[in-house]
């Protein structure tokens, strides 16, 4: 009936105890299993983790070797790119004394040219008195023959033609002065980034030993390395005197004097490479006065 239905369900059956111990029985086959594998996986990670300490220490000699390799060509390379600064230098060092002798033999050339230029301006206006002198006696005097004026307004043209072509060279002298000037001061501005460099890779290249790794194996090694300081001190020492030089030089370059501000002995006259167009040709030494 009813109420033995009821009670069934409410007691546990003889299937649903059966149930329960298959399932305690099985937890604990899998907690076992389980600590079994956890066992197995420390077995193996100690056996990975002693094989990787036998390769290490099987492979430490080699990878010693190819750090001191690499070390090497590093410290190698770094003379390379030191020795090609020096050299590079050098060829400065003589571009810079080729354009020193150039710039005194300009300054030479410059010279005679003001000296020529003064010359001929003085000779320019003694002629142009004597003229003046020959023109007052022919007007006083037309009897006088005008063969010695002809030939003195002949030579006073001729002088103006060698001014002229004195002033032109001499400007044309100025112009490769100054880019003679202009060489010098980028080829100083190129040695100071070359010196900059050359110390940044000194630097660089003998930070952490007293001496190089290949000076100690040959004896001719050691004394390149030793060429090469004594060339860095030599080199350092002749830059300070360049520079003291230079910066003698500098204030005369700072204040240039004005090549083409000569002086024009001739009253009345422009210079030759300006012609005056006044009144005609009143102003030619070969028109009626």
């Amino acid at each position: 009936g009813p109420g033995s239905d009821h009670l069934d369900t409410g007691t546990p059956t003889l299937k649903h105890m059966q149930a329960l111990k298959d399932l305690s029985m099985s937890t604990e086959a899998y907690e076992q299993r389980i600590q079994k594998l956890e066992k197995q996986r420390a077995e193996v990670a100690e056996m990975k983790l002693a094989s990787c300490q036998q390769n290490a220490e099987k492979n430490l000699p080699h990878v010693e070797k190819k750090e001191n390799i690499l070390e090497k060509d590093k410290i190698f390379l770094y003379s390379r790119y030191h020795d090609a600064l020096i050299a590079q230098l050098q060829e400065t060092k003589e571009e810079n004394q080729l354009l020193r002798k150039q710039n005194a033999l300009f300054n030479r050339k410059t010279e005679n040219y003001e000296n020529e230029i003064s010359r001929l301006n003085k000779a320019l206006l003694e002629a142009m008195h004597k003229e003046n002198s020959q023109k007052t006696q022919v007007f006083l005097n037309p009897s006088v023959t005008n063969v010695d004026y002809g030939d003195m307004v002949t030579q006073v043209e001729v002088l103006k033609l060698q001014l002229q072509i004195y002033e032109e060279d001499f400007k044309r002298e100025r112009a490769d002065r100054e880019r003679l000037i202009e060489e010098k001061d980028t080829l100083l501005e190129t040695n100071k980034k070359l010196q900059t460099q050359l110390s940044k890779t000194s630097n660089k290249m003998w930070p952490k030993y007293s001496t190089p790794i290949y000076a100690s194996s040959e004896t001719g090694t050691a004394t390149m390395t030793c060429a090469l300081r004594a060339a860095r001190g030599i080199y350092k020492m002749f830059m300070m005197g360049t520079d003291s030089q230079i910066s003698s030089r500098g204030s005369k370059r700072n204040s240039p004097r004005s090549y083409n501000n000569y002086q024009w002995y001739v009253p009345g006259q422009l210079p030759p490479d300006v012609r005056q167009k006044e009144n005609g040709d009143r102003g030619s030494l070969s028109g009626p006065f």
